[in-house]
């Protein structure tokens, strides 16, 4: 199942796409070129993410997700309805508010407490203040690929890393 998002749609539209998606089963949502501003962290269970191309190597026509709320995590991928699986995150920037944030935020979170195997992450993140990958719980990250992550802009402050397997599971 593929759905691609429309930013004019709603107030969630990428949330919408990707629930669209997952009612189903699994799939895939495209980002569409340009950017597309949200104000509610996507959380994900069994939906691919793609885009046109990282801001950054495309330019104007690659695709860009720009989490504008103060204090909001990026995109959840959540296992806690089993484990997550063969899903992949590639050809888009991930924005965060930036410098003007009071708020520590995470711009990719493993979360759940279950585990995540063969995820393919391959994107940019960019302007958060907090961690740019963690992964709180208790779930295993491994078998996962990571074969572009580019972190501009970062600042993890009290935190412990910018990116943050804490609890002993990292990539494997």
């Amino acid at each position: 199942v593929v759905a691609s998002v429309d930013p004019s749609d709603s107030t969630t539209p990428v949330q919408d796409a990707i629930d669209a998606v997952e009612v189903i089963g699994t799939g895939l949502v495209i980002l569409p070129p340009g950017t597309t501003e949200i104000t509610q962290s996507p959380t994900i269970e069994n939906c691919s993410l793609v885009g046109y191309g990282d801001n950054y190597v495309a330019g104007d026509s690659g695709s860009e997700l720009y989490i504008t709320s103060d204090g909001t995590d990026g995109i959840t991928i959540d296992s806690s309805n089993g484990g997550v699986n063969g899903l992949y995150f590639r050809d888009f920037t991930l924005r965060g508010p930036g410098d003007s944030a009071s708020s520590a935020s995470d711009a990719l979170v493993f979360s759940g407490g279950n585990n995540f195997t063969n995820l393919t992450i391959s994107l940019s993140i960019l302007d958060w203040r907090g961690r740019a990958v963690s992964s709180p719980g208790s779930g295993v990250v491994f078998a996962c690929e990571f074969p572009h992550l580019r972190i501009r802009k970062v600042d993890s402050g009290n935190q412990t890393a910018v990116i943050d397997f804490s609890n002993g599971a990292g990539p494997g």
